[in-house]
């Protein structure tokens, strides 16, 4: 019923705004009245701030906020006279005092957080701190919503709660929330855990004194849970489980740029993966994967022996057959190769073990950009010497994939494959592709060029970093490599990566959007068979950029081409015309 008439309050401003409002300021003030006389009659004002909100609020967003008010009506003097004053008298010993008319109050705080100056913030964040004690379910989960919304507000770019305002509040924040799991009610309230995630995101390195207790007490309720799940007891909501390993990542990287921290956080959460692997526990495989590869990504080298331990399970069949669990294996193989090439090449069985792994992937089409993911991981940390020994039989098998796709194919798979051969060639130049190609069937690369990369590249590479290792490639390959300048394409293929130049004009930032700027809302589609991504694990994209020694795409193309125009005269003309269109 409230739903409806604040409905018909809006519907009827929209058409008559000032009456209306001058209408329902009256039974308002009446309303008020009656709670001032007798704070026994809260109903009284209950209705009054839901009518009120309902007749301010003009139009809002779910994670923004209110964003237009209704002219007529005070939303600050309201907040002053009848919220804030009833705010600033809850102590610890009245908390329990009347939870729903207290949900009206952090309701009203929800709703109008972007109307509130920056110091009221202040007044009330200690406020929330109290109300976060409270055994009432609706009180302490609202005022955790009301916090974790309050940590996202900006003023313009710059957050209305910096890090050294939240920073005096942090640990009883944060032993507040934890003390409100300890309720049966809430013992998986998602909403607490979005509220700790986001405290730790906005604290940033200040998180580091708090780390060790927000571990331990992560992984103790993960131990629990996972107890659960080994009794057949099924979760109660899975969007707390992704805050849990949200606000682990968080906590991993913010502190772990020190090393003795990596060490640490290794120590408290190694054990419990193993154990979600051992008891095969799959609503939690993909996340502790996620975890494990940012640990591994972070620590400084070399890599402990107990990561080349854990390896071992991760290259078993099973583990691979869950589709939640490919994308987040796929970036931990690629973690290891990084971070511990050499071991993994010198240890033929386990080196063998990915090579076979790349070949099931390949064969499949749901699987197949995961095993180009990992062969590319190995063109970059394996040394060339040694590709003799693996890749001829690796591109074979990609090559009699390439065979069976449609003619008109524009998918996934050829995207991969026109990927991978130009990161070979931009890492480690053409010859040793070239020759390979050749070797299948002469003539080889010049067709592939001609038939497929050449009217395919700018329909399928899309992506700003495939765009700078396909622009590489191709550029090594037409231009220092003699054999490619006498292919009869070579105008259209430098054509192609100039193309691909004109459209790629920006630069790489993160993979995601900021964390601030990021609902979560999501997670009302998860279910536990799908895979979700950890925004807090997420790298850095200009940390997955393969070749960073090209700084400049451009100034490269630019640089190789004005050379192959001295040693190659027949090419002079197209290559004028080429530097004149483009800017090279």
């Amino acid at each position: 019923r409230r739903g409806g008439t604040s409905d018909l309050v809006k519907a009827m401003c929209s058409h008559f705004e000032a009456p209306t409002s001058q209408l329902c300021m009256a039974e308002i003030d009446t309303l008020l009245a009656q709670y001032a006389a007798d704070n026994s009659k809260w109903q009284a004002k209950d209705a009054a701030i839901y009518l009120f909100i309902g007749l301010a609020v003009k139009s809002e967003t779910r994670a923004g906020g209110v964003v237009a008010i209704n002219p007529n009506v005070d939303v600050l003097g309201f907040f002053q006279r009848h919220v804030l004053v009833d705010l600033l008298a809850v102590t610890t010993a009245n908390v329990t005092k009347n939870p729903i008319l207290m949900a009206d109050l952090l309701k009203f705080l929800l709703v109008f957080r972007n109307q509130l100056p920056k110091d009221a913030y202040g007044q009330i964040f200690p406020i929330l701190s109290i109300l976060l004690t409270s055994p009432a379910i609706i009180v302490h989960t609202y005022a955790a919503c009301c916090l974790e919304r309050f940590l996202t507000v900006k003023d313009g770019a710059v957050p209305r709660v910096s890090r050294q305002d939240l920073q005096p509040m942090l640990q009883p924040f944060l032993t507040n929330l934890f003390g409100c799991l300890a309720h049966e009610g809430s013992k998986e309230n998602p909403h607490i855990m979005k509220c700790v995630m986001r405290a730790v995101s906005v604290a940033g390195p200040d998180v580091a004194a708090v780390a060790a207790m927000l571990v331990g007490k992560l992984t103790e309720i993960l131990g629990e849970l996972c107890k659960s799940f080994q009794q057949n007891i099924a979760p109660k909501n899975p969007a707390f489980h992704h805050f849990i390993f949200e606000t682990l990542a968080a906590v991993i990287k913010h502190v772990c740029a020190d090393a003795a921290a990596v060490a640490t956080m290794e120590g408290m959460m190694l054990p419990p993966f193993q154990t979600v692997i051992q008891m095969d526990i799959t609503e939690f495989q993909p996340y502790f994967i996620q975890i494990i590869s940012q640990l591994l990504e972070s620590r400084p080298l070399p890599v402990p022996d107990t990561y080349m331990q854990i390896l071992t399970s991760l290259l078993q069949p099973p583990l691979w057959q869950s589709r939640s669990n490919q994308p987040a294996l796929t970036r931990l193989i690629k973690a290891y190769m990084s971070r511990a090439g050499t071991a993994i090449v010198a240890n033929q069985a386990t080196f063998h073990q990915i090579l076979g792994l790349i070949q099931t992937l390949m064969v499949s089409k749901i699987t197949d950009n995961y095993a180009f993911s990992i062969l590319n991981s190995i063109i970059l940390n394996v040394p060339k010497e040694k590709f003799p020994e693996f890749l001829p039989v690796l591109t074979s098998a990609a090559l009699d994939r390439f065979q069976k796709l449609p003619a008109a194919s524009n998918g996934k798979f050829l995207r991969s494959l026109i990927t991978f051969f130009c990161l070979y060639m931009a890492k480690h130049g053409p010859d040793m592709l070239l020759d390979q190609l050749e070797a299948v069937q002469a003539g080889l690369m010049e067709q592939f060029l001609t038939h497929v990369m050449v009217p395919k590249l700018t329909t399928v590479i899309a992506d700003s970093i495939d765009k700078k290792i396909c622009q590489v490639g191709m550029t090594r390959l037409l231009c220092e490599c003699p054999r490619a300048t006498q292919f009869g394409c070579w105008g259209a293929g430098m054509e192609a990566a100039c193309k691909l130049l004109r459209d790629n004009r920006v630069g790489l930032g993160s993979v995601a959007g900021a964390e601030d700027e990021l609902d979560f809302e999501f997670l009302a589609s998860y279910n536990n068979s799908s895979f979700m991504a950890l925004h807090n694990a997420a790298q850095e994209k200009a940390a997955l950029d393969p070749l960073p020694d090209v700084a400049d795409v451009a100034a490269f193309m630019s640089q190789r081409v004005q050379q192959l125009a001295t040693q190659a005269p027949h090419l002079a003309q197209p290559i004028a015309s080429l530097r004149q269109l483009y800017h090279l």
